[in-house]
């Protein structure tokens, strides 16, 4: 048993509820086992470690060796890297931080990305879309990006200065230091990172965050004071190890990202903002890629983490990522209430598709490349609407100077009128040349649109190759809801005899209370893999019902053969055996013409194209329900 918890929950978090459901029929079996007043306490004691050790410590020393064997052999990069930490990178092979050098302490002027701290934190990231109308300032989008893009990268250059020429051998090096004022410039777009005060999109108490000025130009909102985490004046700031913070100069606010995801306009990307709450835990960020040649290189293999480290960050990853799994718009999702009744199914993708379901296309495209366009591509096919390019011909952004909004700071005043006069001027910038860059940042076929009501209600005789509807067999999954009540009955006729002070033959007495003691567990395990979703705030899907589906089917046929034993008690003992016997042929009779009727949907075997609603289709006598797509 300790075993196959441990494999359980090695191959889904849903393992947890079969482990708390062991855990409490443990308990009951220790509770049992005490109340025995013929055995001494010590031998309780016995039980229990001896459970203690099959049923705690083997599954967790098997359940540890899976991750050992799983952080061995998948060792080698993919597209979700960006989830984990840098130093976990450097530990996948074919990753670019796996034996890489880089520059190991920060100079004006290097080529940088910058990643969140927080577990599965994302890279700082821009791209030349703007904000739309009704989100704050019409600039550009500043966001997070999970993924390797060379929109991640960034110049650092001292606030009142141009970056330097990295690539002049003779240049000299700055570094910059814990309490540097700063300014952040997009490589891609050439703007500068800048806060002012503007609601963000999604966390409206937060200030926003985007991209403005021109060539490197912008204005005094665009100047950050840059601290190393428990740093002191003076230190230098070392790339990958080091914790950093960037503090808004005048709205005494710090960079940060909110773990909200952007509407479509922002290609679902996280929400980046300016926090007033200078404790956000969020808003701790590494530098990972730092190019500076003439500065000399570390090896970041040598900061590789151990086998626990990785073992601990890959479930905080695997944790957040599950919990923040949120249904997409027009994405196919169901509701814990429908399972049970079988309400509707679920699409799935069994083959090359022209127009799939949102999550089968997502995938498709998830192979076809990554990168931002890659991802704008899967929103696009989720959603089965194209996403508009960027209109930015006819809205050319008035870029204004922000340096007077709320310069309430304790520097001195002679500083603040330095910055501001740095920055005195205003720039007008005309995004209209960018216009074909924001339609490839964009991602999105201008001319794939597709009605709503298509994506609601896909065709699967017309398009693709081939697709699944995945519908539970009707007859077991309504025959177990009319026993699971009927098991309700039993067990209240059953208490009702009980409290009365029934006396029943000594036989059909205890035949009773194994049956009532056997039904009550397996309704606890349909309990406790059923009724937890009904809490959870993450996308759910039609098979998530399934481990719950086990125990009420246990539980029919112990109610099944409960019924035909009492049936065949109520006969003449010559014909007792026959009638049991008949009874349950019918059952496996009717399991079996079900089977093969409800095969094409509960099993996914092969049937010729038809829609169910077309009378012609040889699916069309199995279509029951309205509410089943297929």
């Amino acid at each position: 048993t300790g075993a196959m918890l441990a494999g359980a929950i090695s191959v889904k978090f849903v393992g947890l509820f079969v482990v708390l459901f062991v855990g409490i029929f443990t308990i009951g079996q220790l509770w049992d086992i005490m109340g025995d007043m013929s055995k001494p306490l010590w031998y309780t004691f016995k039980h229990f470690m001896a459970r203690a050790l099959c049923l705690i410590a083997l599954p967790i020393a098997i359940y540890i060796f899976i991750f050992y064997i799983h952080l061995s052999v998948l060792s080698k990069t993919g597209n979700g890297d960006g989830f984990y930490s840098s130093l976990f990178q450097t530990t996948l092979e074919g990753n670019k931080l796996q034996n890489a050098t880089v520059a190991g302490e920060l100079a004006y002027g290097a080529h940088i990305t910058l990643k969140n701290h927080k577990t599965g934190g994302a890279y700082l990231h821009s791209h030349h879309a703007l904000y739309p109308e009704g989100f704050g300032a019409k600039q550009q989008q500043v966001t997070t990006y999970a993924h390797k893009d060379t929109n991640n990268v960034f110049v650092i250059k001292r606030w009142n200065k141009e970056a330097p020429n990295i690539t002049d051998p003779d240049v000299e090096i700055d570094y910059v230091r814990h309490g540097d004022l700063v300014r952040l410039e997009h490589v891609v777009t050439r703007r500068n990172i800048h806060s002012h005060n503007q609601p963000s999109p999604v966390m409206k108490r937060l200030f926003q965050v985007t991209g403005y000025g021109e060539n490197g130009t912008g204005d005094a909102n665009d100047v950050f004071r840059l601290e190393i985490v428990d740093g002191k004046e003076g230190d230098v700031v070392k790339a990958v190890v080091h914790r950093i913070k960037f503090h808004h100069y005048f709205m005494k606010c710090v960079l940060t990202t909110t773990g909200k995801q952007l509407p479509k306009w922002g290609f679902e990307q996280g929400e980046v903002a300016c926090n007033p709450t200078l404790r956000d835990p969020n808003s701790m960020w590494n530098v990972e890629d730092n190019t500076f040649p003439k500065i000399a290189n570390i090896s970041l293999s040598d900061l590789a983490p151990g086998f626990v480290s990785k073992f601990i960050e890959s479930h905080r990853v695997m944790l957040q990522g599950n919990a923040g799994l949120k249904p997409k718009e027009g994405e196919w999702t169901s509701k814990p209430w429908e399972w049970p009744v079988n309400y509707k199914g679920q699409w799935f993708s069994a083959g090359k598709m022209k127009s799939s379901t949102a999550s089968s296309e997502s995938d498709e495209l998830e192979e076809e490349g990554s990168g931002e366009e890659g991802e704008a591509l899967k929103d696009a096919a989720a959603n089965k609407n194209a996403t508009k390019p960027v209109e930015s011909t006819e809205n050319t952004a008035q870029v204004k100077d922000e340096s007077g909004e709320e310069a309430k700071v304790e520097e001195s005043k002679e500083e603040k009128e330095s910055i501001e006069a740095a920055t005195e001027s205003k720039v007008d910038v005309d995004d209209s040349k960018k216009e074909g860059d924001e339609k490839k940042d964009d991602g999105s076929p201008s001319s794939s649109s597709v009605s709503d009501e298509k994506a609601k209600n896909p065709d699967p005789g017309t398009e693709g190759d081939h697709k699944v509807y995945l519908l539970g067999n009707p007859v077991i999954w309504w025959g177990n809801i009319i026993l699971m009540l009927a098991f309700g009955c039993t067990v209240a006729w059953y208490n009702f005899k009980v409290q009365r002070g029934y006396q029943e033959p000594a036989h059909k007495a205890e035949m009773r209370e194994t049956t009532v003691v056997a039904t009550s567990w397996l309704f606890l395990g349909w309990a406790l893999h059923y009724i937890p979703f009904y809490t959870m705030g993450r996308i759910l899907y039609f098979h998530h019902y399934f481990p719950a589906l086990f125990f009420s089917s246990s539980l029919s046929a112990v109610i099944l053969d409960y019924f035909f034993a009492e049936i065949a008690a109520a006969v003449p003992r010559r014909i007792k055996h026959t009638v049991f016997n008949t009874l349950v042929g019918i059952v496996l009779v009717v399991s079996v013409y079900s089977f093969v009727l409800f095969s094409p949907l509960a099993y996914g075997m092969y049937v010729e194209d038809g829609v169910g609603r077309d009378p012609n289709s040889t699916l069309h006598k199995i279509f029951w329900l309205d509410s089943w797509e297929f």
